[in-house]
């Protein structure tokens, strides 16, 4: 980290900051300001920072050692903060911040739920082969595991007391388009650690698009992009690291087993399929020599 640093009567300046985080350059400029005739937030606090082409799976992977990120790809970031208050710690909790985030190609994973492992491997692998639309349901496990995507983006802010409302996330891959909103709870946990929600809207094309619509789960006229918008949005939960994707999966598994299905009940017939003992064929026998 470097850069310059000017202190006057009222005013600490630090300008031409450079340095490397997540495998990514940054720079950016602050501003601290003391406002006596304001007691009770007699500082005020301003900066910008950008960090271009950083490692969004370092990220995750330093809170979660052992997870793999559910969006892989390089980023620039641009953030600006506006902060008033008497403490530096004070301005830095209480910052509201808006920030854009825009970049790939890259990876997006869509984790199917951790419950009932060997299930869903067997699905996914293609070894329960009970019906086309299980068929179907792995070969979309498939696709949502490792989905390549051209751009993404994302555009927020936080507020003053820590909540980050997340107004667009935008993924577009050569099958599949995401377009989301929400936020990320306000908290004293690190920001990867706190409750998501998401509300996303999904539309296909190409294999993808027939796979879905033969589920049933596409509307019939494309859009002006080719794309075919799913006919039901879905809500992502859990937590900001570490996204929790049942909703999606569950209704993935109503349009395998019927309008009641969970992917846990799906999963569960499955299992018992796969625990079924498998009937040997009838034995053969010789064929008689004629009297």
């Amino acid at each position: 980290m470097r850069g310059r640093l000017d202190l006057h009567d009222r005013e600490l300046t630090l300008s031409d900051l450079s340095g490397a985080m997540f495998a990514g350059r940054w720079g950016g400029h602050l501003q601290l300001n003391y406002q006596p005739d304001n007691p009770a937030a007699n500082h005020e606090l301003t900066g910008e920072f950008a960090i271009g082409q950083f490692d969004t799976a370092r990220v995750v992977q330093t809170v979660f050692h052992n997870e793999l990120a559910s969006v892989d790809a390089r980023i620039d970031l641009k953030a600006a903060a506006h902060s008033r208050g008497s403490l530096p710690l004070e301005l830095i909790n209480r910052a509201e911040i808006t920030f854009t985030a825009e970049g790939g190609p890259g990876v997006v994973r869509l984790r199917a739920p951790k419950q009932d492992s060997l299930a869903t491997a067997a699905v996914f692998g293609g070894a329960i082969l009970l019906s086309p639309e299980l068929r179907a349901l792995g070969r979309l496990l498939k696709k949502f595991a490792e989905m390549p995507v051209d751009t993404l983006r994302v555009a927020g802010q936080r507020t003053a007391d820590g909540e980050v409302t997340l107004q667009e996330l935008r993924i577009l891959s050569p099958q599949a388009r995401l377009h989301a909103h929400g936020r990320i709870a306000a908290g004293d946990e690190p920001l990867m650690e706190r409750p998501l929600e998401m509300s996303f809207d999904l539309a296909a094309k190409d294999e993808t698009a027939v796979i879905l619509s033969g589920m049933d789960l596409l509307r019939r006229k494309p859009d002006d992009d080719g794309y075919r918008p799913m006919k039901e949005l879905f809500v992502i939960g859990g937590k900001a690291g570490q996204p929790d994707t049942r909703p999606l999966y569950d209704l993935l598994a109503k349009a395998v087993v019927g309008s009641k299905g969970t992917w846990g009940y799906l999963m569960r017939k499955v299992q018992d399929e796969v625990k079924k003992p498998k009937t040997p064929p009838p034995k053969k026998t010789a064929a008689l020599p004629p009297p």
